[in-house]
């Protein structure tokens, strides 16, 4: 394994990145997959900014379904960090998985952001105990 600029490299392909907030890596069902840090490091717009910038990455510039794991998340981002989440263009439906009331909370209010952009997307809350559920959702929305 080899640690470059928050890439991690194994086998010659890329398989995971990391920001201070997050990890990234692709899943091999089709979709992305950011797990949340259990840390409460500041999650601002030059954060998100970093987070597309992984996704970008990852995603290769293909649009595709996002699963969000934030169910051990400490983080709240900020308005314009959620506002620039909400408009990536690359998610084609995106998941996030949540443990409490506040998380669902947060998640509400940034499904409403979403759902106002020009291209809305399908978006759904689950407890982090419904995760297969989850992922079988997220895929039927991206046929």
């Amino acid at each position: 394994m080899v640690l470059f600029n928050n890439i991690y490299i194994f086998d010659d392909s890329l398989l995971q990145m990391k920001t201070k907030t997050a990890e990234f890596e692709y899943d091999e069902r089709g979709f992305l997959r950011v797990t949340f840090l259990e840390n409460n490091e500041t999650f601002d717009l030059e954060e998100a900014l970093e987070h597309l910038k992984m996704c970008d990455i990852i995603c290769n510039g293909k649009a595709m379904p996002v699963l969000i794991d934030a169910s051990k998340s400490f983080h709240v981002p900020t308005i314009e960090a959620k506002k620039e989440l909400a408009n990536f263009d690359l998610k084609t439906a995106e998941v996030i998985l949540v443990n409490s009331l506040p998380q669902r909370i947060i998640v509400n209010f940034y499904s409403k952001m979403v759902q106002h952009k020009k291209k809305p997307i399908p978006i759904k809350s689950f407890l982090k105990s419904k995760e297969e559920e989850a992922i079988k959702w997220l895929m039927s929305q991206s046929k």
